[in-house]
């Protein structure tokens, strides 16, 4: 795993708790919106890099 991808999967992972501390009030919730949102973090990071590496090579 390269040093970039750790530290978005870092960053991706401290943002969604904080997200979902804020967003939503019961543990339940809050643990299915941190994962959610990191899904969508981490998936959509992955995403745009193959999108620019296709295009953009």
């Amino acid at each position: 795993m390269s040093v970039h991808l750790g530290v978005m999967v870092l960053c991706a992972a401290c943002v969604s708790v904080v997200f979902a501390v804020l967003q939503r009030d019961e543990p339940a919730a809050q643990a299915r919106f941190a994962a959610q949102t990191f899904a969508a973090l981490v998936g959509g990071g992955l995403l745009l890099g193959v999108l620019q590496y296709i295009f953009f090579r």
